[in-house]
């Protein structure tokens, strides 16, 4: 989500905390809806024995532990990717002298709730607030760091995939993914209030680049350029 510049209300230099108590309160919110959102989006069960959805395959590996099993996969990949990427804008802001803090949208929350019982995901959780003298080149560079972040986790578990494509640890690194391929192109499309409008803003090139890499992430897990996910390692696909 894009980090959001309030007007300097903070005394300068800025505190640089790394997390205040309600920021702590905030995240874990976020990361709680965020679990549950997905959990619901992938809890389906496939009765065609060719298939395995995602819930199948931790049953099949889990036995009578799959639901804290499957909460606990679920928790982590949200972690990963979202808390990646507004950790990326906090963090960045925090390093050029910035206050940065993240916040949730409580009416986002229960639209990302709502939208995962009908089967889709509409992921609103919260955003980055941010506050200090900010030029556009830092604007720029807080906001490209999230979307790089997903960039990075994309291509890391592209490549885990060619090595590591059994059972859930390949479903698993296959929603890593298109996940955070996902994300990346979503938060760069220059419009309003978007990360890509201002990296747009700062850098054309960099926005080119970054626009470019995530598109051909997504491209990869549209054509499914990676191995079949099997059941296991000596492969029942």
């Amino acid at each position: 989500m894009d980090p959001r510049i309030e007007s300097d209300t903070h005394s300068w230099p800025p505190r640089r905390s790394k997390f205040s108590r309600t920021e702590v309160a905030h995240i874990t919110v976020a990361v709680a809806v965020l679990t549950a959102a997905f959990c619901m989006l992938f809890r389906g069960s496939s009765n065609d024995p060719e298939y395995f959805t995602f819930r199948d395959l931790v049953e099949i590996d889990y036995g009578g532990a799959w639901v804290v099993a499957f909460v606990g996969i679920i928790f982590v990949i949200t972690a990963l990717s979202f808390l990646g990427h507004e950790f990326g804008h906090k963090f960045v802001a925090q390093g050029r002298g910035c206050w940065s803090e993240f916040r949730i949208y409580p009416m986002g929350l229960m639209l990302t709730l709502i939208t995962s019982v009908f089967g889709f995901l509409i992921a609103m959780p919260g955003a980055v607030y941010i506050s200090g003298r900010i030029t556009d080149e830092d604007n720029g560079k807080i906001s490209v760091a999230g979307p790089l972040v997903n960039i990075v986790l994309s291509l890391a578990t592209l490549l885990c995939l060619q090595f590591f494509n059994w059972g859930v640890l390949g479903a698993a690194l296959q929603i890593t993914f298109s996940l955070n391929a996902i994300l990346a192109v979503f938060n760069l499309i220059p419009i309003g209030p978007l990360d890509g409008a201002k990296v747009l803003r700062w850098s054309t090139p960099v926005w080119i680049a970054m626009i470019a890499i995530a598109g051909m992430e997504l491209a990869a897990f549209y054509l499914q350029l990676y191995p079949d996910i099997t059941v296991s390692r000596r492969g029942i696909a």
